[in-house]
């Protein structure tokens, strides 16, 4: 499902997605078909955060950002944004007066310059969308341009129960009904589902969307994430999968209070080296996708030293659902034709309960 995205016309789906089944893509119908302009794509690498470079822990140094422009980018084409590789070394040119052409293209120099060295490429995300250690993530030339959001009823009407479902649960903390987790039920549920919405949520154990929104086996199509970020593929597409293929018509994008990740991207903004004690891979992973969440706060200003962290973990929300809309243009489509409603939100862990941001 790596880089996979739907096409800009109509509705089909992405390549190598199978075709819709089920209830697939009932969402709420809109005013026909809007055309997403995205500015530059991948903007979720730079809503989500952006590695300030460093080694891979094996005393590798990263290479130097390479800016891609936006007339190297497909207009709305909903794939990531990747950098520009250097060009290929020349095969047959010679640099003037028989000297060897260092860094120099097949085609000649001008006269009077030098060839200049193209610094190598450098990619932000493997085949798996996993971040590369100690590399910087790619820089938009522009920012991303979010299209107002369609009326969905449908979205809106399983927002306010989902909302309604929690606060019985804050104050009772009651599990989800009987008959959402039976046997027959259950069984039922083996010719097919269709939830009634997508929740990309935090790994964090204590947020268990099941239960604090009080549904049961069926209901909730839930996508979990260290930090509840959709700084990458495989979040997109899942998303992507339960609104087109299973006609979910809400995406709920649910931060939490005392988020580790949230908090590990807070000391990493403050010292690059706050996270020298752990696995490379999840250091590199904080620097790429939760620290310009964290930097866009502090440049903002106005927060006391007290709120800051909790600021953080609302911004961290509100950049991830920027990912969803922007760097899949068909998420955008959908969104602006009221096919889906896209909502952030934050569950309090103590409190039990969720509120919208």
């Amino acid at each position: 499902m790596d880089g996979g995205r739907a096409a800009e016309q109509g509705d089909p789906p992405r390549d190598g997605e199978p075709p819709a089944g089920g209830s697939g893509g009932g969402g709420c119908g809109g005013p026909g078909d809007v055309r997403v302009a995205t500015g530059s794509p991948g903007a979720n690498k730079k809503d989500a955060g952006s590695s300030t470079g460093g080694g891979d822990g094996n005393g590798v140094t990263a290479a130097p950002t390479v800016v891609v422009a936006p007339d190297n980018v497909p207009e709305a084409s909903g794939r990531p944004l990747k950098r520009q590789k250097a060009d290929p070394a020349p095969t047959e040119a010679s640099a003037p007066n028989g000297a060897a052409g260092e860094g120099t293209s097949s085609a000649a120099s001008p006269a009077g310059t030098t060839g200049a060295t193209t610094p190598p490429a450098a990619a932000t995300a493997n085949a798996g969308g996993k971040p590369t250690a100690g590399v910087d993530a790619p820089t938009r030339a522009d920012p991303p341009v979010i299209i107002p959001a369609g009326d969905c009823p449908a979205g809106e009407a399983v927002w306010a129960s989902l909302l309604a479902s929690n606060a019985t649960f804050a104050a009772e903390g009651n599990r989800p009904p009987v008959e959402g987790v039976s046997v027959a039920h259950r069984e039922a549920l083996a010719a097919g589902q269709s939830p009634a919405a997508v929740v990309v949520t935090c790994s964090d154990s204590r947020v268990s969307p099941e239960l604090l929104f009080a549904r049961g086996l069926g209901e909730l199509f839930v996508v979990r994430t260290a930090g509840n970020t959709a700084a990458f593929d495989l979040t997109v597409a899942s998303v992507e999968f339960g609104v087109h293929n299973l006609g979910s018509p809400l995406v709920v994008v649910l931060g939490h209070t005392k988020c580790g990740a949230v908090a590990a991207a807070v000391a990493t903004a403050a010292d690059a080296d706050a996270m020298a004690g752990q696995p490379p891979g999840l250091a590199a992973f904080v620097k790429a996708a939760l620290v310009a969440p964290v930097r866009a706060v502090k440049e903002r200003g106005g927060v006391a030293e007290a709120d800051f962290v909790s600021a953080c973990e609302v911004e961290n929300v509100a950049a991830a659902v920027r990912s969803l809309v922007t760097t899949s243009a068909w998420m955008g489509k959908a969104q602006a034709g009221g096919k889906v409603k896209v909502v952030g939100a934050l569950y309090n862990v103590a409190a039990g309960t969720v509120s919208e941001v």
